[in-house]
Parts: C-alpha cells; structure tokens; sequence
C-alpha cells in the first residue's frame, strides 16, 4: 500500500508567498529553492498504509488501533455500530441480539457467554456449527491461535481472558488437532492461561466464534 498524502494549507500558503517574493526579487536561484520547499512542505506523510479505509486481510495489517472488517481498515467506533446495527437487526428478525462480544483488537466476534456445559470435542464442533444465536448461523469452533487472542498476561475477575467476557473460568476447546496425534485437540486453560491438549473424549467448555462477514 502507498503512503498517504495529507495536504497542509497553512504551510502550503506561506510557502508560495515565499515563491512569489522571489519572483518579484528576480531571484531564480530563491524561486528554484521555495519551489522545492514548497514540495517537502506542503505533502506529509503520516503513515504507508493500514490507515482507515485500506484494503486489509487481518487487524494486524492496519494502523492506529484499526480493525479489519470487511477487508477495510475501519474504527473501533465503525465496528461497534456494525454490531449495534447487526444487533438491531437480529432482534427484529426475533433473533438474539445479544450474547455477542466483540474484541477490539482482533475484530472477532464471541458467543458470550459461552455454552453452560461442557462436551466431547466433537460435540463442541457440532454444537458450534449447528448454533443459531444473536441472528446467526456461521458460528464455529475456533482454531488455538483465534482462542489464545483472549489470554491476558495478568488475571481479569479471576480468570486469564479479556475484560466484558463471562462464563466458566475453565477449560475450552479449540477446533486445532493436535499435531502428530488426531486422537487428542488441543485447549485453553483460562484459570491458569495456560495451553495444552487432551483426548477428544474428553468433556471441556466451549465458547463459539464467527467473524465479520
């Protein structure tokens, strides 16, 4: 992506008046000189891409707090009325409406809260993919990287996940295999932050997914 141009009138103004005073002195070499300031002064870069309005495939391409929603660079505050439109919505059509977070810095929205039971791994896939909730139905299992954008370093209500989240503090499942070993799938633990796996028989929490569409 380019660098965006921010024109400055203030700057650009007292520099032509600079060119134009040189002129009258009959001084080319001070024409020449302004000329040139006038090209430096008046374009500034601020930033080379990833600013509002940019094509993006992930937050991580954007600047300045950005989020990718749609593959565009957009505020925080233009995701937020996304989802109160989505919301408003949702609940005129007789959905939801709500039990939906957004992550400010992923753009990812979660079911919130989470699934009051916990099942088999391949319950969690089917509960997920089969979820109708908050005017939806592309909800998923997320993969161990999306689940691990919820840790936090220090814990928040006791637990190592992101402020506005509720449910459990325990163990959640990822739709991530584990590697080498399909028998076993990796998880969450959010009481301790810590990732690791276990058998797909095995019961844990589950917290569904989707993304902007």
């Amino acid at each position: 992506m380019g660098c965006a141009g921010i024109l400055k009138p203030n700057t650009c103004q007292a520099a032509l008046s600079y060119i134009e005073e040189g002129w009258q002195m009959k001084s080319k070499i001070l024409v020449l000189i302004f000329a040139a300031g006038l090209f430096v002064l008046c374009t500034g870069y601020d930033s080379c891409g990833g600013i509002k309005g940019d094509k993006c495939i992930k937050s991580a391409d954007c600047m300045n707090g950005l989020l990718c929603v749609n593959n565009k660079c957009e505020s925080q505050l233009v995701v937020q009325d996304k989802q109160t439109k989505e919301d408003m919505a949702a609940q005129k059509a007789g959905g939801e409406g709500k039990g939906v977070w957004v992550d400010p810095a992923t753009g990812y929205k979660w079911q919130n809260p989470p699934s009051t039971h916990a099942m088999k791994w391949s319950e969690a896939v089917d509960y997920c993919k089969k979820l109708q909730h908050a005017g939806h139905t592309d909800w998923r299992l997320p993969t161990i990287g999306e689940l691990k954008t919820l840790l936090t370093k220090e814990k928040i209500n006791g637990c190592y996940w992101k402020a506005g989240l509720t449910g459990e503090c325990h163990f959640y499942w990822s739709s991530s295999s584990n590697t080498g070993d399909k028998v076993f799938a990796k998880f969450v633990y959010f009481s301790s932050g810590n990732e690791s796996y276990d058998n797909k028989t095995e019961v844990s929490h589950v917290r569904c997914l989707r993304k902007w569409q």
